[in-house]
């Protein structure tokens, strides 16, 4: 067992020597990179496709507490029989500072009581104490321990929502909780902070599951973990407020909501500058069918956007008014009759349950490092203890406008040349020309999935952490879905399950390496 153990470890570390570097530290530049097919419309859980456990059978659902004090739930990811992958937010039962002391106090009392508090809009409306049991493992490693109430993991289960179908074997306690030394202290969307961290913990489950629900094979740095892939989760079916379309002024920004009546405006078309009301009106100005927007110039005058009066989008329906600008990463700035098409998120069916739903979406991007590189560092300050190790999902979209310069009042297309002198409002030169659109991953996603079929088995690469961007929140403009790297913590995870191990399954590449050295 020793042996196999250090087979595993022995050649996880000289695959990283002859492999890729760490990329959160040392990004490697893929300068031909086809952006284009980065494009991908409506990846988002928030309104995704259900679908059956069969089609994720490693996936689960879990709450940090079996008696919990309100819904909130994450999503994990079996790696073995016994052990559960997912994110350390949601095992955040201590306190950000008190480690230390839950584990001496479990040392002189036995346990630990940690203070739980259920908040309604920040309001406090209910609190009670749970039993854990805090101690070190791994050098500074927190493990916890359950003791009452037990916490526990749903298996198998596509509707969290219908009790009834849930039998006993789909339930399973969770025995101990594994933190990273470097574990994120915040919440799905708090900031990194000068801390920053890894957001990945560890659940033990205190019998091992069914052996229909077959464990996630793990990606290692032999493996790209840059291709298209899947997400899925069990978190929120619709959000508020709800997001615009990619048609419109601002782009998947988000609706201004000043009452609980839906925000979008159907009987009247959206604003439009005069400018562009004499644009359209001309005769001789060839449009081309599916434009998203113009762009209209004059010597000596600002550039003039003009839009559609109606979007292209079958799902999208009126329009809605937009108070806040997020096109400049990093920041938000007022805007005064700012407005976006109603994407079909504000028309999602309320009968359908906002959560617990089993989610999956197919052909999601993954941005490449040198972009994700420039999202990270928005979210984190110059000087951060623990960079995060993360991988960027989100829609690479180009902006799509036409440029028309107007003299004596004659309209001319201008060449893709003349275009340069040109630039929208929203383009920065660090993303090459284009914006991002999130993968929208909400509440209850936070801890599920990344992940590649190769083949006949699935193989995990990343774990969701939460969005970071400045618009906050699910989804929107330059806001990717923050998914911690697997292939960077593959030793720790070793280390951390010990002699169970040796059960973890590796994508294909790697399991032939371990094949050839266990010879």
């Amino acid at each position: 067992m020793i042996n196999y153990l250090f087979i595993i470890i022995y050649t996880l570390s000289t695959v990283e020597l002859q492999g890729t570097p760490p990329r959160n530290t040392n990004y490697e530049y893929e300068e031909d990179f086809d952006f284009d097919n980065l494009v991908d419309k409506g990846s988002r859980l928030v309104g995704g496709f259900r679908t059956k456990h069969d089609e994720v059978p490693f996936i689960v659902a879990f709450a940090d507490l079996e008696q919990k004090l309100d819904k909130k739930f994450c999503t994990g990811s079996l790696i073995t029989s016994t052990w559960v992958i997912t994110a350390a937010h949601c095992t955040q039962l201590v306190d950000p500072g008190y480690e230390d002391q839950c584990v001496k106090t479990t040392k002189s009392k036995g346990f630990f009581e940690s203070q739980l508090v259920k908040t309604n809009n920040d309001s406090v409306i209910g609190e009670r104490y749970s039993k854990i049991k805090c101690h070190y493992v791994n050098g500074k490693d927190l493990e916890i321990t359950l003791v009452d109430p037990k916490g526990s993991v749903y298996i198998g289960v596509s509707d969290v929502n219908d009790k009834e179908t849930i039998k006993k074997e789909n339930l399973i306690n969770i025995q101990k909780m594994y933190r990273h030394k470097y574990a994120y202290k915040g919440k799905y969307n708090d900031a990194y902070g000068s801390y920053g961290g890894y957001d990945i913990a560890l659940l033990k489950l205190s019998k091992p599951a069914n052996k229909k629900y077959s464990p996630v094979c793990l990606a290692t740095t032999t493996f790209d973990d840059l291709q298209q892939s899947m997400i899925a989760g069990y978190g929120n079916y619709y959000r508020t407020p709800c997001l615009t379309d990619e048609y419109g002024q601002y782009k998947y920004h988000y609706c201004e909501r000043p009452s609980k009546e839906n925000p979008c405006i159907v009987d009247k078309p959206p604003p439009e500058d005069e400018a562009c009301v004499n644009f359209f009106k001309e005769k001789n100005v060839s449009i081309s069918i599916d434009f998203q927007e113009m762009a209209i110039t004059a010597p000596g005058e600002n550039i003039t956007f003009c839009y559609r009066n109606q979007s292209l989008n079958p799902g999208s329906k009126g329009w809605c008014k937009v108070k806040n600008d997020f096109y400049v990463i990093g920041e938000s700035r007022p805007v005064d009759n700012g407005w976006g098409f109603c994407s079909s998120d504000c028309f999602l069916g309320e009968s359908e349950p906002e959560s617990l739903l089993l989610r999956q979406k197919s052909n999601v991007s993954v941005l490449p490092d040198r972009i994700c590189e420039i999202f990270l560092n928005q979210s984190i300050p110059q000087h951060v203890k623990h960079i995060p190790k993360i991988l960027c999902v989100g829609n690479w979209e180009n902006w799509k406008t036409d440029y028309w310069e107007k003299i004596d009042n004659k309209y001319t297309r201008l060449t893709q040349k003349n275009m340069e002198k040109y630039s929208n409002f929203g383009e920065q030169e660090e993303l090459e020309g284009g914006y991002v659109a999130s993968s929208g991953a909400c509440a209850g996603d936070f801890g599920g999935p990344l992940y590649f079929k190769e083949k006949s088995a699935f193989v995990l690469t990343g774990i969701a952490s939460g969005e970071k961007g400045k618009i906050g929140q699910c989804g929107g403009i330059n806001n990717p879905t923050h998914y911690v790297r697997v292939q960077e913590f593959v030793n720790w995870i070793v280390s951390t399950l010990h002699q169970d191990a040796r059960k973890l399954c590796w994508h294909k590449k790697f399991s032939d390496l371990l094949k050839k050295k266990n010879e």
